[in-house]
């Protein structure tokens, strides 16, 4: 009996041959399969990458007393967009009365609103990045990091230890309909502020 597959060959009438085991078809398919699987294991166990995901999370190397923040940025060349560095909705204008501080929603991020105009700035503390919003309070007289209690003025600069450093400030855009759009990836000089049309 001949075929594909049969890992035998009839070579006439008396003549009947098994091939041996590793040129039958379907096990050399299967064995070269395995044997790449295993080659690409191992290169990447070498490279110290991962073949099945493609991209990860941006690590935030920005930690203790860096002053940094939540960085927003991607790190590495992986081409990957980190989610937490897209621009950020942070509300409208309309409803940032001047001297207002407050929290967005959802990100370490608040807002404020002076004669110059809307700037925004990290609320991670920076003694231990404990999110001020969750673990203390924000309002108009400025920011309170109840971990440690660590107090910065209504600019993010310090007042009361243990912090030493000043919060991140970031990019911030007004459109004309009042829209406020935060980039965490750009941080920007505590002075800087978008202005309200």
């Amino acid at each position: 009996m001949t075929g594909p597959g049969t890992g035998v060959i009839d070579g006439g009438m008396s003549t009947r041959r098994t091939l041996p085991p590793s040129t039958s078809p379907s096990r050399t398919t299967a064995f070269s399969r395995r044997a790449f699987l295993r080659a690409v294991g191992a290169i990447s166990a070498i490279l110290g990458t991962s073949t099945v995901v493609a991209c990860a999370p941006a690590k935030d190397t920005a930690k203790g007393d860096s002053g940094a923040g939540d960085t927003g940025t991607n790190s590495g060349d992986s081409g990957c967009t980190d989610p937490t560095a897209l621009p950020l909705n942070a509300g409208n204008v309309s409803s940032l009365a001047v001297g207002d501080l407050q929290g967005v929603s959802g990100s370490p991020v608040c807002i404020g609103r002076d004669s110059g105009g809307v700037y925004a700035m990290t609320t991670l503390c920076t003694h231990e990045q404990c999110d001020m919003q969750t673990d203390g309070r924000i309002n108009s007289k400025g920011l309170y990091c109840a971990c440690h209690g660590s107090k910065f003025d209504v600019n993010g600069a310090v007042t009361k230890g243990p912090a030493t450093k000043a919060l991140a400030h970031y990019e911030v855009a007004v459109a004309c309909d009042g829209t406020i759009t935060v980039d965490k990836s750009s941080k920007v000089d505590a002075s800087t502020r978008a202005a309200v049309g």
